[in-house]
C-alpha cells in the first residue's frame, strides 16, 4: 500500500467527522470493473505498520515471520497463496533485499554462503550452532527460515505443502500453511530435513547478520593505526526514493578514556602539521578528546549527537542511507576507527563539532580545510579535491539557512581524519561555545548540511 495524505477530500468523505488517531493513513491499490487503476482508503494502526524499510534485525525478520504463521500455502501462487520462496521474498522485501522468485535462485543469490554438501550429520549439527535466527536454509526444492534451537532441537519456519514427522510414518503430513517444524522431519526420501539441506546464506547490509551494526574489522587499510575500536556504529537504509548513498555522519567525540590513548597522527608517521587538541610537530595525536562545554553547560559530545540524529532523520527522509559512526552517549571508537568505518561503509563521511575559542559570541560556522604539505600522502591527495568541495558545499547550505559563515568558511587543520581516509570527509564546525542549543537552532544546522550534502553530489552528476 502508499500512504495517504490526510488532506485529500476523499479521506473526508471516508472517515470524517471521524479522525482515527495513531494510525497511518493508506491507500490501497485495486484494478476497477473497467481494467482501470482504483484505490481504497483504509487506515492502519502504527502498532501494526512501518513506514518505510524496516531495521534489519534477527527480531524484526522473526516478528515478520512469524505474523503469517498459519495462513495458507499456495504453490506457484496458487489459491491466491503464497509458497516457500514467495514467504521469504515477501519478508526479506521489508528490509531492501530484492530475493529472486525461485527456491533455486534463491539459494544462489548474492551473499555469504555455508555449504553443507558433503558435511556428515555431526558436522551440519555443528554448522547449525552458528546459524542466527532468521539465516535463510535451504535444499532443492525448498528454502525455509531458521527460528533458533530448544532442547536440542533446531525449528525452522516456512510456507510448507507437505512433509513425514519422522520415520516410522509411512504418510506424509499435509500443511498446508505457513508451518514450524524441527530439521528432524523427514523428505520422501527417507532422510531428514537437516540432512538434506545444501546451504546456508547469511545476509549483510553492509554490517553483520545480527543487525544493522557496523563493526571494525583489523584486516582493513590502516587498521593497525587504531587503539580503540571495540565499538559499532549503526547502518540505517532510506525506506523510500533511495538514492543508493551512503552518508557517513559521525557525531564528534564520545569516547570515555580517549584522551588517555595517543595514535600517530598521519599513517607515515610524519609530524603534525598544525595545531589543536594535541599541538604541531606531534608525531603521536589524542586518538580523541572529550572536547568542550557550551555556556549552557551542555556538552560538545551531547550536541553533537543531538545534531546528528537529526541530521539521520532529514537524510533518511529524502532517500539517503546514513551510516551513523556514533548512535549512543559513548561509543568506544578513536577517530582512526572511525574513519576507517567510514572508508569501508560510506561515500562521504561528515564529522560534526562546534568550536572551542576565545570569542564572546557566536563566530559562525566553517570547515577544516587540508593542508597543501599534507596532500602529499598517496591517500590523501586522491580525496583532497572532492574533501574540500565537499566542504564548500556544506558551508554554502548552511549560508542558505542564514548562518554566518566564519573565516571564508574555512581554517586549514591537520587532523587524523583526514589524514587516513580514502573517501571525501570533512570536519564542520557549527559554531562555538556561545551557539544556542535548542533544538529549533540545531534543526537549522541539520537542514543547511542536508542543503549541502544534497549541493555536493548534484554537482557530481
Amino acid at each position: 500500500f502508499l500512504c495517504a495524505s490526510w488532506n485529500q477530500d476523499v479521506f473526508v468523505e471516508n472517515f470524517s467527522p471521524r479522525v482515527p488517531h495513531g494510525c497511518f493513513l493508506v491507500k490501497v491499490p485495486f484494478r476497477k470493473s473497467d481494467e482501470t487503476l482504483g484505490f481504497e482508503y483504509a487506515a492502519i494502526p502504527s502498532g501494526r505498520a512501518h513506514q518505510g524499510l524496516v531495521d534489519y534485525t534477527s527480531g524484526n525478520v522473526l516478528q515478520l515471520a512469524f505474523q503469517s504463521l498459519g495462513i495458507r500455502y499456495g504453490w506457484g501462487g496458487m489459491a491466491n497463496a503464497r509458497d516457500c520462496s514467495e514467504y521469504l521474498k515477501d519478508i526479506f522485501r521489508c528490509f531492501g533485499f530484492d530475493f529472486p522468485r525461485n527456491s533455486r535462485s534463491q539459494m544462489e543469490m548474492a551473499g555469504k554462503t555455508v555449504s553443507f554438501a558433503g558435511k556428515s550429520s555431526s558436522k551440519r549439527r555443528s554448522l547449525m550452532k552458528n546459524m542466527e535466527p532468521g539465516t535463510v536454509l535451504g535444499f532443492p526444492g525448498h528454502v525455509f527460515m531458521y527460528v533458533g534451537e530448544e532442547k536440542g532441537k533446531n525449528y525452522v519456519i516456512s510456507a510448507l505443502g507437505s512433509y513425514y514427522p519422522d520415520e516410522f510414518y509411512t504418510e506424509k503430513m499435509d500443511a498446508c500453511s505457513v508451518n514450524i517444524n524441527t530439521l528432524d522431519v523427514m523428505r520422501k526420501n527417507g532422510k531428514n530435513w537437516l540432512d538434506n539441506m545444501t546451504h546456508a546464506k547469511l545476509l549483510k547490509i553492509k554490517g553483520n547478520q545480527k543487525t544493522n551494526e557496523v563493526e571494525f574489522d583489523s584486516s582493513w587499510k590502516f587498521a593497525e593505526f587504531s587503539k580503540i575500536n571495540t565499538g559499532k556504529s549503526f547502518l540505517y537504509k532510506a525506506g523510500s526514493k533511495r538514492k543508493n548513498i551512503v552518508v557517513a555522519v559521525n557525531a564528534g567525540h564520545g569516547t570515555k578514556g580517549g584522551t588517555e590513548v595517543q595514535t600517530y597522527s598521519h599513517p607515515d608517521k610524519s609530524p603534525k602539521l598544525t595545531s589543536g587538541t594535541t599541538v604541531a610537530g606531534s608525531i603521536e595525536s589524542c586518538s580523541i578528546s572529550e572536547g568542550m562545554t557550551f555556556n549552557d553547560k551542555k556538552t560538545e559530545a551531547v550536541v553533537n549527537l543531538r545534531t546528528a540524529r537529526i541530521l539521520k532523520k532529514l537524510l533518511l527522509d529524502a532517500g539517503y542511507d546514513v551510516l551513523m559512526v556514533r548512535d549512543e552517549d559513548d561509543v568506544q571508537l578513536d577517530n582512526i576507527a572511525r574513519t576507517l568505518i567510514c572508508n569501508n561503509f560510506a561515500d562521504i563521511h561528515i564529522s560534526i563539532h562546534y568550536d572551542k575559542d576565545s570569542a564572546s559570541s557566536d563566530k559562525g560556522v566553517f570547515y577544516c580545510s587540508i593542508p597543501e604539505e599534507l596532500k602529499k600522502l598517496k591517500n590523501v591527495r586522491k580525496h583532497s579535491q572532492k574533501s574540500e568541495r565537499l566542504g564548500q558545499c556544506l558551508v554554502e547550505g548552511l549560508k542558505k539557512q542564514k548562518l554566518a559563515a566564519y573565516n571564508d568558511g574555512k581554517i586549514e587543520m591537520d587532523l587524523p581524519q583526514t589524514s587516513f581516509s580514502t573517501i571525501p570527509t570533512v570536519d564542520v564546525e557549527l559554531g562555538n561555545q556561545w551557539t544556542v542549543t535548542s533544538t529549533a537552532e540545531l534543526e537549522k544546522r541539520a537542514q543547511g548540511l542536508l542543503k549541502g550534502i544534497e549541493l555536493f553530489f548534484a554537482e557530481k552528476k
